[in-house]
């Protein structure tokens, strides 16, 4: 009988979270490129307003929707890396088997979150693709654009939160260092 800590169970774990490290790196670049255009459209607008007294329509909506992909996108990048605020000043003091403990109860809050997140985000999503709902701006996009951010980035967070607390689980977490410099 294979337990968590046998190496064929460890070597899957490993693939899976090479795997979804490959998946999220992409979706971080996504996020990226979703900021510098952002910065693009921005500038855009600037010099259209304020040069040729002649503003867009379609900055401010488009910078809004890609803001949220992009927030979306990152989340699990973020979260892979360890680059949310964390406040140590209780866990510091303890040991190393009870900080392990407390990660895998956070990793598992933060899943559990996630998963909720995706479904109610793919509830609504679908709901406003069926309703044919659109924004209330100039532009009238399909709402299902902008919300479907939600059950992807939500999805990519849950996929790393099953490898974070598998690695957790079967001692194989990664160095936080290894991590941050991939």
């Amino acid at each position: 009988m294979r337990t968590l800590t046998d190496p064929g169970r460890n070597s899957f774990w490993q693939a899976y979270q090479r795997r979804v490290g490959q998946v999220i790196k992409a979706a971080a670049y996504l996020a990226g490129l979703l900021i510098l255009a952002i910065g693009f459209f921005v500038f855009y607008e600037v010099v259209l307003r304020y040069a040729f007294d002649s503003p867009t329509l379609w900055v401010m909506d488009y910078s809004i929707y890609f803001a949220m992909w992009a927030a979306f996108l990152g989340s699990a990048q973020t979260m892979r890396t360890r680059g949310h605020v964390l406040v140590d000043v209780v866990t510091a003091k303890l040991g190393a088997k009870e900080q392990r403990l407390i990660r895998i109860g956070v990793h598992a809050v933060v899943l559990s979150f996630a998963l909720t997140l995706t479904a109610a985000g793919v509830r609504s999503t679908y709901s406003a693709f069926v309703m044919n709902e659109l924004t209330m701006s100039a532009l009238y996009i399909p709402l299902y654009y902008p919300m479907s951010s939600i059950p992807v980035g939500s999805f990519l967070l849950a996929l790393e939160e099953v490898g974070s607390l598998a690695g957790l689980i079967t001692n194989l977490e990664p160095d936080p260092e290894e991590v941050v410099h991939q």
